[in-house]
């Protein structure tokens, strides 16, 4: 990681090694660290594990959230309940973190969930009856889309199919609804 000179000092529990980069003239200096290794021979590990969405009601956010994924709900620590529920993907060891929390939505989010499907129309309608709002319609850049927002404010997009292969191993929405149907195989 860089960082500003005035924050150059490094203390960790394994080693780093630190350098000084940028000197160009009108650019500030950096000193720049890389990580040696841990003090013992064991290696750690990291995956991503939750997108969170902030939410005001956890509720029906798990309800909301749930139907738009086709997730269930997994068990959290009792003593945060009343700040988090879990979302466990039907294809995915990502899970979704819903939190609670009375921030108000400022502007555009930095990131956000893409859903793809093979019919754009149906997935917004199906999505719209279960609470979200339609926002903006794009037809560019070679994608077909729709911004949507859910009961909180918080956008996610409905697109084209990206990977075909992957969306042909999930079961079909029945007409649009909430209702699973299972394809044969």
């Amino acid at each position: 990681m860089c960082t500003p000179p005035s924050r150059s000092r490094v203390t960790a529990p394994w080693p780093v090694m630190c350098t000084r980069q940028g000197s160009k003239p009108g650019s500030p200096a950096r000193v720049c660290c890389r990580w040696l290794g841990s003090r013992s021979a064991m290696s750690h590990r990291s995956r991503l594990c939750h997108f969170v969405i902030d939410v005001t009601d956890l509720d029906h956010a798990t309800s909301f959230w749930s139907g738009v994924l086709d997730a269930t709900e997994e068990t959290v620590n009792p003593q945060s309940r009343h700040v988090y529920r879990r979302l466990r993907l039907p294809d995915s060891e990502i899970r979704i973190l819903l939190q609670a929390t009375t921030d108000r939505k400022l502007s555009k989010e930095r990131m956000h969930l893409d859903i793809e499907t093979d019919d754009v129309e149906a997935e917004v309608c199906r999505l719209e009856a279960l609470g979200a709002v339609r926002c903006d319609h794009q037809r560019e850049r070679g994608y077909d889309f729709w911004v949507l927002r859910d009961p909180w404010g918080n956008e996610f997009c409905v697109l084209q199919t990206e990977f075909p292969d992957l969306l042909a191993r999930r079961p079909a929405w029945d007409n649009g609804r909430t209702a699973r149907t299972r394809l044969d195989r």
